[in-house]
């Protein structure tokens, strides 16, 4: 029987690079990584008619800067980029209501269109499905 490695993990650092980057105490590590998932579940509901491919998540001292990878971001930005400042006021809301401590974060939010979005595996299963 052969060994079974998962694909992203495997090319790690030499391909691909973290989609989560940042660094955190043990007590705070898993509260973190937690919020990273339920704020990755909550974007992909809510941008899945914008082709999204993946969400990156930096965190520094008090900023956290998400980018968002989509095939449209015409969608995303909206007329006047009015889309972004909605979306940013959505993941501030959903930040202060699933946060346990009181400071204040600067959400800093990009959205950057795939090159070539038939060639990403996530757009085209989406688009089948």
């Amino acid at each position: 029987m052969g060994q079974k490695i998962h694909p992203h993990g495997f090319r790690l650092g030499t391909l691909f690079t973290w989609s989560s980057r940042w660094f955190a105490s043990d007590k705070q590590y898993r509260h973190l990584l937690l919020e990273d998932i339920q704020l990755r579940e909550a974007l992909t509901k809510r941008l899945h008619n914008t082709g999204l491919s993946r969400i990156e998540i930096e965190r520094s001292i008090n900023k956290i800067e998400v980018i968002v990878m989509v095939s449209r971001p015409g969608l995303v930005i909206g007329r006047g980029g009015t889309g972004l400042e909605v979306l940013k006021k959505y993941i501030t809301q959903f930040l202060h209501k699933n946060k346990s401590r009181k400071d204040t974060l600067k959400i800093e939010l990009r959205v950057e269109p795939v090159k070539e979005p038939n060639l990403d595996a996530h757009i085209i299963a989406n688009s089948i499905a």
